[in-house]
């Protein structure tokens, strides 16, 4: 019988779908299969996922079709690596999730969040873990939500996990969080990288319920009998701790050296600049480990971003059925002139965190008249989205450099949009790389996956094959101007609105 060949599986847990990939050792995608799923909001402020029925499921279904598939015909698996978007998930001794995820747009914890600051403050606490305190984004006013209002889910609590760390204790029974995504939860000291005392003290966080902590490409267990039966996997396969999804999608990119930028749109919009320094970390972004731990990446939100364009289509575009819907908008999109006629878009749909982070922010469209078509209002969205990143490329910039290098972009999610690119150009004034990667998540943990069991010794040589740079897009000198003038407009209109959106939510 012939030698099986190895290969690498990677599994991102994303907030609107779930993804499975296949890789050769080299880094070449075999096989993905990808299953969609949507955020629920029961309540004013809250957003939620069902780990079990949502995640757990999609991957069980997603490794099931990717192994039976002919392309893993003759294969073996050598390592399974998760990534994964922010959420807080609750689980018991088994790993049976308690209740559904509180996602990183949820803002119920308000209330926690003026405890945190009130007892301990802000300064404090980004001087320990080097993020700022607020809802949803971060572990502790969750964890504290639930404390105070669902006492008996949080005794029931055997540990709070990540979305990855909750699919690894599914496959393997062991309960751990990597070092990138315990920078998300407001108890994690940064410098010393472990769990943080005094801040656990502080808020009586019993210790035991937090997970082991691990840096990204560690094997923290193997897949067990449970998990085998249940996947079809074969039992024993190393499963690293695994990685933030930006963090994945950053070494996918290669875009490691300090200084580069990258950006990922998906449900939210993230630029990334890689830094070399804890020092150089702003409040005004998510801050977490790189890869090789020495350093960082400041990530600036726009939590509406592929939300945005979602959101209209599904409103505004349902004639469109087919999977060439966006593509059909984006033509309307391109009769519209920059600047769409004087229609401004504010991308806040869910509330807004870098660089504004306010919870009660809401979506608005300004400067309607009886001219404008659907195109002008499709193409607002773009430039209200590249509004929101210039704000945060010129904070996330200051006190780092003054050379504008190209940012990449991940050409998947509204990153696919041509349109799209050559707006955020000229009004970020910058040359936008285009990258095309089937899916970075994946690609970038597996990479980790691989180097973690020592299949690889260099990240960048499993990720190059896969990538594949488009043309750059290059600033328009006639657009920059009228975009200057009407950025300058952008942020009035939330100036002026800001202490309406706080009248309108307490109405509600």
């Amino acid at each position: 019988m012939p030698k099986k060949v190895g290969c690498i599986l990677g599994i991102d847990i994303g907030t609107s779908k779930s993804k499975v990939g296949l890789y050769s050792i080299s880094g070449k995608l075999l096989s993905e299969r990808s299953k969609d799923h949507n955020f629920s909001v029961p309540k004013k402020g809250y957003v939620e996922e069902d780990p079990e029925g949502q995640w757990w499921k999609a991957t069980v279904e997603n490794i099931k079709k990717v192994i039976k598939g002919k392309e893993f015909k003759g294969k073996k698996i050598l390592a399974i690596g998760v990534s994964c978007a922010n959420a807080l998930v609750y689980v018991d001794k088994t790993g049976k999730a308690l209740g559904p995820s509180i996602m990183q747009i949820d803002k119920r914890s308000l209330h926690e969040v003026k405890y945190i600051n009130e007892k301990f403050g802000e300064d404090e606490i980004f001087a320990i873990t080097g993020n700022r305190i607020a809802p949803g984004t971060f572990f502790l006013p969750s964890i504290l939500w639930l404390k105070e209002n669902r006492k008996d889910i949080f005794k029931e609590t055997h540990k709070f996990l990540s979305p990855s760390g909750f699919i690894v204790g599914k496959l393997t029974g062991k309960f751990c969080i990597d070092w990138t995504r315990a920078c998300t939860t407001l108890l994690y000291d940064l410098k010393e990288k472990k769990w943080s005392e005094e801040i656990i003290s502080k808020f009586e966080i019993p210790v035991n319920k937090l997970p082991d902590l691990h840096r990204s490409w560690e094997v923290v267990a193997e897949v067990d009998d449970r998990a085998a039966k249940i996947t079809g996997l074969e039992k024993g396969i190393p499963v690293i701790a695994g990685a933030m999804d930006t963090v994945a999608a950053g070494v996918a990119l290669d875009t490691r050296k300090t200084g580069e930028s990258f950006l990922i749109l998906g449900t939210v919009g993230r630029l990334c600049k890689v830094l070399g320094t804890q020092s150089l970390l702003k409040k005004e972004f998510l801050n977490t480990i790189y890869d090789d731990e020495k350093k960082f990446i400041s990530i600036a939100c726009t939590d509406s971003a592929g939300l945005s364009i979602d959101w209209f289509r599904r409103v505004f575009g349902s004639e469109y059925k087919n999977k060439d819907s966006f593509e059909n908008l984006e033509e309307e999109a391109m009769k519209s002139s920059p600047g769409s006629g004087g229609l401004i878009y504010l991308p806040y749909l869910l509330g807004e965190r870098s660089p504004i982070w306010d919870p009660y922010a809401k979506g608005v469209f300004f400067g309607i008249d009886p001219s404008h078509k659907r195109g002008d209002f499709y193409r607002a969205i773009m430039e209200g989205i590249a509004y929101s990143l210039k704000g945060n490329l010129e904070l996330i910039e200051r006190d780092v450099t003054k050379e504008k290098k190209p940012i990449r972009i991940c050409e998947s999610g509204g990153g696919s949009s041509k349109l799209l690119r050559q707006i955020i150009s000229d009004i970020l004034e910058r040359e936008i790389l285009p990258c095309k990667i089937e899916s970075p998540e994946t690609l970038g943990v597996s990479a980790l996956a691989a180097f973690g069991i020592g299949e690889i010794k260099n990240l960048k040589d499993f990720v190059t094959k896969e990538v594949r740079e488009g043309k750059v897009h290059k600033p328009s000198k006639e657009n920059i101007k009228k975009y200057h003038n009407l950025f300058m407009m952008f942020n009035k209109l939330y100036d002026d609105l800001k202490g309406n959106f706080r009248i309108l939510y307490e109405i509600l």
